[in-house]
């Protein structure tokens, strides 16, 4: 079943690190009076987020007991390491509680990192509750190729993903255009989640594809189970762990002429690497020449 995203029209060429949050307060949950037993609850249980969730990105734990029990998750990118992630969940943590003051239930993201605080359980579930969405406000040029691409690269980036021990994977495909030489697509699951949960998460991203990233240069979801994002230049850390060649715009021109014409041979013009559970196939890619 396909997600309902909460839509927020702003540049991702904003989000530029950790001191950019998006909180995200929920009113049905009610609201904690001060210096109550769910409030002393909560500063213990986002300590300990903090302090024990930075080792391996990622906790999920609780504090407490009946009305007053509070749920916690802290989530960091696969791509940034232990101290980067100890950095973004002591702000987070910190800055949940003052974007969403006395409320039981909240979210905050950051580039790199998520906190959510609930009064209720927090299932290890395939599905978001209300993801985020942002697009670029940039059309990308050549549009037909460039969902064509990007639909490939989701795939095989979204597989990669949900292989990885991190539930983590960024994908790259050649676009060969002069002005973007690159597409990049950004994908992750909490740690938790087994494969297929992760993998059925990811595909609810983009099948289909929401209608406000159709034709856009770059997108984003933030949910509390799985996440993406994709763009036309670098903005992430480390190095793809899936790479996608294909022809040129102009060769691929040439091969439809060729098809066209009843001239029809096949030859390598590349590699495509992807890491399965944890090795690095390599892959052929071929075009009509």
């Amino acid at each position: 079943m396909a997600s309902s995203f909460v839509s927020l029209l702003l540049p991702l060429l904003s989000f530029a690190g950790a001191q950019e949050q998006l909180p995200n307060c929920d009113p049905s949950a009610g609201k904690f009076s001060d210096n109550s037993t769910y409030q002393s609850n909560l500063e213990l249980l986002l300590s300990t987020l903090s302090s024990d969730g930075y080792a391996t990105g990622f906790l999920n734990t609780s504090v407490g007991g009946g009305s007053d029990q509070v749920f916690g998750l802290v989530n960091c990118r696969g791509d940034i390491n232990a101290t980067e992630c100890r950095s973004c969940l002591d702000t987070a943590t910190a800055e949940v509680t003052r974007n969403c003051p006395n409320y039981r239930a909240a979210e905050l993201w950051y580039d790199v990192c998520l906190v959510l605080i609930s009064d209720k359980p927090l299932p290890i579930s395939s599905s978001n509750r209300q993801p985020l969405a942002f697009n670029s406000m940039n059309n990308a040029p050549e549009p037909n190729r460039f969902a064509w691409l990007l639909r490939m690269l989701m795939n095989r980036t979204a597989d990669a993903a949900a292989n990885s021990s991190k539930r983590f994977a960024i994908g790259e495909a050649n676009y060969y255009t002069a002005e973007f030489p690159s597409i990049y697509v950004l994908m992750h699951c909490r740690h938790d989640l087994s494969h297929e949960q992760c993998r059925e998460c990811l595909g609810t991203l983009f099948v289909p594809m929401p209608p406000l990233f159709v034709g856009k240069q770059g997108g984003r979801i933030l949910g509390e189970s799985c996440g993406m994002r994709f763009e036309l230049y670098s903005f992430f850390q480390g190095s793809p762990t899936v790479n996608i060649s294909v022809p040129s715009p102009s060769a691929m021109q040439l091969a439809s002429a060729a098809t066209s014409s009843g001239e029809i041979d096949l030859s390598v013009i590349g590699q495509c690497q992807e890491p399965i559970n944890g090795l690095a196939l390599t892959l052929l890619c071929c075009k009509i020449t």
